[in-house]
């Protein structure tokens, strides 16, 4: 969380942006060579957030090229040769998993005044 996206690869970047006290968090920045592989991300964070203020949950796909929900372990190949090792999140009740892209969920875990 944090930090700033990868701008090699063109792929998709998640972000929630907050409008007071003004912030953005990228939910998926990893500093490493991407694969076309879809990658776990599950952690839970403190957002800062004024009351009544906008939040934003974007996805940025530079390419507009979705990657499919497979595993670092899949292997590419044209045609259907390849294999794909789909990722599901345990807990993660509806819709089925698992997905045929990729996706996110944010769940608020609690709030204070």
């Amino acid at each position: 969380m944090g930090g700033t996206p990868s701008t090699a690869g063109s792929y998709d970047v998640y972000s929630l942006g907050v409008w007071s006290p003004q912030q953005v968090y990228y939910l998926n920045a990893i500093n490493q060579v991407e694969a076309h592989a879809s990658y776990p991300v599950d952690y839970t964070f403190t957002v800062p957030i004024q009351a009544g203020a906008q939040v934003r949950l974007r996805s940025n796909d530079p390419n507009c090229s979705m990657i499919k929900n497979c595993d670092i372990n899949s292997k590419e190949g044209l045609g259907g040769t390849g294999i794909c090792n789909p990722i599901s999140i345990p807990g993660l009740f509806s819709p089925p998993q698992p997905f045929n892209g990729e996706f996110i969920v944010l769940n608020v875990v609690s709030s204070t005044p």
